[in-house]
């Protein structure tokens, strides 16, 4: 397993500190990372490490970093951060129907025992109910997000004054 030494530490300290100088919507790149932490890009402890910048980010800059694949990572705006609880649902829904999909493949009969039956019952009626509940979730987030539309402004008309056109 990846360990957290001292060094490697302090280089998350200082990326942590040159993060401060972007601001949402800039992006930082692996090069950048990659110099700052002395990791190659995906070697081992890589994930571990920007992870813990992600959870930095999050927790005191109060920012998402969203990862742009072959690029780096991007300080997320207010609007795609607002985007991604219902990117990550939708995300959900999909994994699930994934499950439900793999379980249908299944066939009773093919020598599955009585607890298995039962298990695979059980676990897909509560996929289903899991998928729908997050689909009427997405469904009442992304309208409540969803900008409001103006209605165009009518020229205001003002009355003619006696002697003009």
């Amino acid at each position: 397993m990846f360990e957290l030494n001292a060094e490697i530490k302090s280089r998350i300290d200082v990326l942590a500190e040159r993060l401060n100088e972007f601001g949402r919507g800039d992006t930082i790149s692996h090069d950048e990372i990659e110099s700052t932490l002395g990791i190659v890009r995906y070697e081992r402890g890589w994930n571990h490490c920007v992870s813990r910048i992600k959870r930095y980010m999050e927790r005191v800059r109060k920012i998402t970093l969203i990862n742009v694949p072959d690029v780096g990572y991007k300080l997320a705006t207010h609007q795609e951060q607002i985007n991604q609880g219902n990117y990550r649902m939708n995300r959900a829904t999909r994994q699930l129907t994934r499950g439900v999909r793999s379980l249908r493949a299944l066939d009773d009969a093919e020598g599955l025992t009585i607890s298995q039956r039962n298990y695979k019952a059980l676990a897909m009626r509560s996929l289903q109910e899991t998928k729908r509940t997050l689909a009427e979730h997405a469904k009442t987030t992304e309208a409540l997000c969803r900008p409001t539309p103006t209605a165009a402004r009518a020229k205001r008309r003002l009355p003619a004054i006696a002697g003009q056109a």
